[in-house]
């Protein structure tokens, strides 16, 4: 297989596509293996890996002056590659920055396939594949009463503070966090008006959002590579916040064993959800702060597992 093959199926009209977009392109399937017996003894396997957003491509000390072709899912997209080192050469997936919403993506997750062709005879000397594919999933959280953080608009007993892990390949960034089905509740009478509670707030909050705080921010504070960890709280998560005026009446319990999912939203429009189990116990109890909106709580939270 070399450079020819593909400009002489691109020369009859097929178009390249652009990394992270739909378009019409050449398919491997199209493409001619045509190495000689010299050019497979000479042939080498490239080694991937990554840093942060980069992918990155060594290169053997035998051959120095290469272009890359990267072909996914039988098109052939068009990247640029820059120097990161000795032998090494970076391909950037994506750029969240300040407002992960708006992330500059290169490259979306699937396999990825990465052709080395010899700059003066435009011979593929080198293949390698890469498989991009985060997966976030949340380890644990504790109470903020627990730990060395503190929320500003919302009380430390109310507060979780979640750790969670991308245990794929290659980075992410997060976008926000979304809260849905929990799984027990009890009853509540509002001024004569019946409801349940949970004691968790459901919901999706952005990573801009005033109940989302990262936990130990670093430089790039919403990117997560491969095997790293990041810590997030939910300001006031479990709290019940009455919609009608009047003082509520709580169904008696001695504790509830909660259930809930939290799903991780990252660019690439992916999701990964958790379902947490949590432990309540106690007495409902008012929160009374000045800067906080009236609400109630159990007094204990404990975490109990992940599924």
């Amino acid at each position: 297989m070399n450079r020819r093959a593909y400009i002489s199926l691109m020369a009859g009209g097929i178009t390249t596509a652009t990394a992270g977009c739909t378009d019409t392109a050449s398919t491997t399937a199209d493409i001619v293996e045509d190495r000689t017996t010299d050019e497979q003894d000479t042939h080498f396997d490239i080694e991937l890996s990554t840093n942060g957003p980069d992918l990155l491509i060594r290169q053997p000390d035998s051959h120095r002056s290469l272009e890359y072709l990267f072909v996914r899912d039988g098109e052939q997209i068009e990247a640029d590659v820059e120097g990161a080192g000795r032998n090494l050469k970076a391909l950037t997936l994506f750029s969240c920055g300040e407002d992960p919403s708006n992330a500059d993506i290169t490259l979306s997750p699937g396999s990825l396939e990465v052709h080395a062709l010899d700059a003066e005879s435009d011979e593929v000397i080198g293949d390698g594949e890469w498989e991009y594919n985060p997966s976030l999933t949340i380890e644990q959280f504790e109470i903020a009463t627990t730990t060395d953080y503190s929320p500003v608009e919302y009380i430390d007993e109310t507060t979780p503070v979640f750790r969670i892990r991308n245990e794929g390949s290659g980075a992410t960034c997060i976008t926000g966090v979304e809260v849905t089905n929990v799984a027990q509740s009890i009853g509540v009478d509002v001024g004569g008006d019946t409801t349940e509670t949970g004691f968790v707030q459901t919901g999706y909050y952005p990573v801009d959002h005033t109940r989302f705080e990262q936990h130990r921010p670093r430089r790039n504070k919403y990117l997560l590579g491969e095997e790293e960890t990041l810590e997030f709280a939910l300001g006031g998560l479990f709290t019940y916040e009455p919609i009608a005026a009047g003082d509520p009446t709580f169904e008696s319990v001695d504790q509830i064993e909660q259930q809930f999912d939290v799903t991780i939203h990252t660019i690439h429009d992916r999701k990964h959800t958790t379902q947490i189990s949590a432990i309540m116990l106690g007495d409902v109890v008012e929160i009374s702060r000045h800067d906080i909106s009236d609400g109630y709580r159990l007094q204990t939270v404990r975490f109990n597992g992940v599924d």
